[in-house]
Formats: structure tokens, C-alpha cells, sequence
């Protein structure tokens, strides 16, 4: 909602609530949650469904990443061995590993089965704070607070390409699609295109705040930012111009597309998330998830959930209306 405008929330039975302003009536959906999990001592930083559907991974201000049953929503195992805040998790192509970054400046990766550490890539001189695995697995990029953008060999282990970019710390990183590119978001503001095979700069986005998040659509044509100050931003991949911007998308925090591409999510700061219809940016739900400001959001590999996670240090699970 615009937080500029005085909303009036109005209770219409169990299942919405009707926020009105100026003669605007916006229907906020509440009560449709499906379960949670009170994952976390802290803010959950992220959260990521396995590929193939089964697992649900977080992590947090508790130094911990934990992985949960994507159907019965039930604890498998809690990873220990972070000493610092888990900034970013990602779950390989596979469903085989789990890739963790954390404020303890290490990047480190688990076995997804058991929950056991498998290596500690590095100790960096600098927090890690976003991580991903290209869509054929090979390589882990990783983020830092130096500003610089790594690429792992997930084979070897070993550090392959260090690419400067940002003038800030960089708080996520992305692989398109089909893997032939990488975008990085910093706290300066910039999102940076890069050619994953030559690690040259493809192109800068500008933005006019502190980078929170990003994501690819499924078929790479477009990348959404979500950045302080700008709400979501919708850009052309090929292009590198700037779509129409969501109306009323407010203050975000995170971002994520469907499977299939048809829909966006956003979570924002006053603790909803939006569904939006990705082809035109109409807007078609708004869910309040209670959980503080929503710092991580991602949809099931079916596309028929969606799991938020932010300040309250829960992680709940929505369903995804098709319309």
C-alpha cells in the first residue's frame, strides 16, 4: 500500500480485510495460510525450495541454516557451524547441496540429505552476503561486502574469477535462466550484467538506493530489482531499459517469479506480499503475512505456494491462486 495515503482497514469476515483510501478499495487477503515454521532466533534472511520440490531451506540472524520438509513442513536438520549472521542460502540444480554466505566471511556448502558441512570454500576478508549456483550446477558466484563478485568451480573448490563491479558492499547475485549471464546488486545503488563465461561487464542499472534483492524471470528476458527508495524496478535483459514500474508497489524487500513466468511476488517492508500478473504489473492479490518486514520470499518449483520469511524469525507457506 501506498504509505502515503491514509488507509482504513475494515474487517470483512475471516478470510479479508478491506484497506480504503481515497476512494480506492484494495481487498488484503488474510487467513489463507497453509502452515509455518518458527524457524529462526532472529530475522530469517533467506529462504529457498529445493528444485525438486522436497526441501525448504533458511537462514538467519542465528547464525544457523535450517532445512524443513516442503510438505509437512516439519524439521529435518538445523546446519550449525556459522559464526556470523547467514546472509544468503541457495540450493544447487540437483537438490544435492546447500551453498551458505554469512557475516563470518565464509561461504560454505552442506550435503542437502544429511545436513552435514561438506567444505568451507574460504574464510574472505570480508562478510559473504549472497550466493548462487549457475543452472548446470558447475559454478557458485558469491557476493561480498568488499564489492567484488567471486565465481567458484564447485568440483575443485576453488576460486576460478574475481570481478569488481561495485563501489559498495553487494548483497545479491543472480544466474539467468540459461546461465549465460549474472546480475549483482549492491548497496551503491547499481545492478551490474555480467557475461558469466568472460566475467566482462554487460551493462549498469542504475538504481537510487541500497540494492535488497533481484530475480531473473524464468525465460531471462527480464529482471526485476527491488532497491530503498525506488520500490520494484522491471528492466529488459537485451536492452537494458527500464519497463513501466509497478503501480503502488510500496516499500519492498524481496522479489521472486513463478515457474512459469506468469507471476510476480513481491515482500515488502509492513510485512505483505504482493502476487502480480508478470505480463502487464496488474496487481492481483495482496496477502498480510504478520511476519515483520519480509526479507525472503520464493515460490515452490510447481509454482503453487509461496513462502515468506522476515523479521519474526517464521517462515510461512501461502498458496498461489491461478487466475
Amino acid at each position: 500500500m501506498n504509505a502515503r495515503r491514509p488507509w482504513k482497514l475494515y474487517t470483512v469476515g475471516a478470510a479479508a480485510v478491506l484497506a480504503v483510501a481515497a476512494g480506492v478499495v484494495l481487498r488484503v487477503t488474510q487467513g489463507a495460510e497453509l502452515g509455518s515454521v518458527r524457524g529462526h532466533g532472529g530475522v530469517v534472511r533467506a529462504v529457498a525450495f529445493s528444485p525438486d520440490g522436497a526441501v525448504v531451506v533458511s537462514a538467519g540472524d542465528d547464525k544457523t541454516v535450517s532445512t524443513w520438509d516442503a510438505a509437512t513442513y516439519r524439521s529435518r536438520h538445523r546446519l550449525d557451524g556459522h559464526t556470523g549472521t547467514v546472509n544468503g542460502v541457495a540450493v544447487s540444480p540437483d537438490s544435492r547441496l546447500i551453498a551458505s554466505a554469512s557475516a563470518d566471511r565464509t561461504v560454505r556448502l552442506w550435503d542437502a540429505a544429511t545436513g552435514g558441512e561438506i567444505a568451507t570454500l574460504a574464510t574472505l576478508t570480508h562478510a559473504a552476503n549472497a550466493v548462487a549456483f549457475s543452472p548446470d550446477g558447475g559454478v557458485l558466484a558469491t557476493g561480498g561486502a568488499d564489492g567484488k563478485l567471486r565465481l567458484w568451480d564447485v568440483a575443485s573448490r576453488r576460486q576460478v574469477r574475481l570481478l569488481h563491479g561495485h563501489a559498495k558492499p553487494v548483497r545479491v547475485v543472480a544466474f539467468s535462466p540459461d546461465g549465460t549471464t549474472l546480475a549483482t546488486g549492491g548497496e551503491d545503488g547499481v545492478v551490474v550484467l555480467w557475461d558469466a563465461k568472460t566475467g566482462k561487464s554487460l551493462a549498469r542499472l542504475t538504481t537510487t538506493g541500497r540494492v535488497h534483492a533481484l530475480a531473473y524471470a524464468p525465460d531471462g528476458r527480464t529482471v526485476a530489482t527491488v532497491a530503498s527508495g525506488r520500490g520494484v524496478q522491471v528492466w529488459d535483459a537485451s536492452s537494458h531499459q527500464e519497463r513501466p514500474r509497478l503501480a503502488d508497489a510500496g516499500a519492498a524487500m524481496s522479489v521472486a517469479f513463478s515457474p512459469d513466468g506468469r507471476r510476480m511476488a513481491t515482500g515488502h517492508e509492513d510485512g505483505s506480499f504482493k502476487v502480480w500478473d508478470a505480463a502487464d504489473g496488474k496487481l492481483l492479490s495482496t496477502t498480510a503475512a504478520r511476519s515483520g518486514s519480509l526479507t525472503g520470499l520464493a515460490f515452490t518449483p510447481d509454482g503453487r505456494r509461496v513462502a515468506t520469511a522476515g523479521g519474526t524469525g517464521t517462515i510461512k507457506f501461502w498458496p498461489v491462486a491461478d487466475r
